[in-house]
């Protein structure tokens, strides 16, 4: 009688964004080939995405420092990703212009068999991000940097494994003392696998649990997490990111390499007022695929209401030919996404099953499902495909 219940439990689940009037959660198609547009109300405030508590208790004690945002970029390309990895390094030289207030610290963990250009290291490295006056020239000019912490140096090489929350940990640590800021936003870029983690590391053959990954962000929680890999915003990546006080935004299904064009990403926003909108509005504008955007203190109640969806399901199944007749519902109605090329878990478009299960015979079913497709869609902004 619980089998769909269990049916829904173990499928990945993704939040994106469909189009202006209705938030989704879905999968898209591996590579897809689709027009995309911004779809933020005119009304929106972005400003009001932060969630801030004014609370005395809650205040932190203010930085003085004249640099408004360091951007921590975690790059674990130590895989078949690391020529989009080297790409996206020269993207960033093209966009970043010459400032007191934007500090770009990136983390460089490379693989030695898939990308020879820039000198063909496969080590990790420290850079920091400068401005190249040749634009997006494939040739990196930024600064290589030392970190104690990681025992990074300018003389030597050091292999490390992207895939240890250790070596995440200790890279945020050293832009948390090297780079004094009142606004951290992390980048997280890799190959993300759902429930099995993030950031492969092929030359190791580890990947970051989702549970380690949460671990080091409860003892350094940024003001803002971007998670540029595949299957970002899974409710299993989430859930570790439930108890947190940011915001988050990430993509859902495969990507083939980033989806963020960082170079139009950071001329743009050096060009904005550097204001914790500006960070969100210019991310949604000229990112590459499908990305979504929410507060972590809206992760609970889709939670709370995914369990009360499938407890009234539970509840509706008492026999053997409703059981029947909900499967097909979810094998015939609703997408499902899974790679015919490679074993590969299914993954649920949850908006289209809440959309599909409000208008069920069943009062108690169909009361739960609108209750999760309205909250969705009032905890996600983003951008359609």
């Amino acid at each position: 009688m619980r089998k769909l219940f269990l049916l829904i439990a173990c499928m990945n689940i993704f939040l994106s964004c469909q189009n202006e009037n209705t938030v989704v959660v879905k999968l898209q198609k591996n590579n897809p080939d689709n027009t995309r547009e911004t779809v933020l109300p005119e009304d929106t405030d972005m400003d009001s995405l932060q969630e801030t508590d004014d609370s005395s208790d809650s205040k932190e004690e203010v930085i003085e420092t004249s640099r408004k945002w360091t951007f921590m970029v975690y790059m674990a390309c130590d895989n078949s990703l690391e020529s989009y990895g080297v790409q996206d390094l020269n993207e960033m030289e093209a966009g970043i212009q010459s400032d007191d207030q934007l500090s770009v610290v990136a983390f460089v963990d490379r693989h030695p068999g898939f990308d020879r250009t820039n000198g063909n290291w496969d080590s990790a490295r420290i850079y920091e991000i400068k401005s190249d006056s040749n634009g997006n020239d494939k040739t990196l000019v930024s600064e290589r940097k030392a970190s104690s912490e990681l025992d990074i140096y300018l003389k030597s090489e050091t292999e490390l494994d992207s895939g240890k929350n250790d070596t995440l940990k200790k890279f945020i640590e050293y832009c948390h003392r090297d780079y004094e800021a009142e606004n951290y936003a992390l980048f997280l870029w890799g190959i993300g696998s759902g429930w099995k983690g993030l950031c492969y590391d092929g030359t190791s053959n580890t990947i970051m649990s989702l549970s380690d990954f949460g671990d080091v962000m409860e003892l350094y929680t940024p003001n803002f997490l971007v998670l540029d890999t595949d299957l970002g915003m899974s409710f299993e990546t989430l859930y570790e990111l439930k108890n947190l006080n940011m915001t988050v935004a990430g993509f859902s299904g495969i990507n083939q390499g980033s989806c963020i064009n960082y170079e139009t990403f950071l001329k743009r926003f050096c060009e904005s007022d550097r204001s914790y909108g500006a960070f969100t509005k210019t991310l949604i504008d000229y990112s590459d695929s499908n990305i979504c955007v929410m507060e972590t203190a809206k992760i609970n109640p889709l939670f709370e209401n995914l369990e009360a969806l499938g407890k009234s399901l539970s509840e509706y199944i008492d026999t053997k030919d409703k059981q029947k007749a909900v499967m097909n519902e979810f094998l015939s109605n609703i997408i499902l996404y899974k790679s015919s090329s490679y074993p590969c878990d299914g993954y649920i478009d949850v908006m289209d099953m809440t959309d599909c299960l409000r208008y069920y015979e069943d009062s108690e079913v169909s009361y739960s499902a609108g209750v999760l497709y309205d909250s969705i869609s009032a905890s996600v902004t983003g951008k359609m495909d």
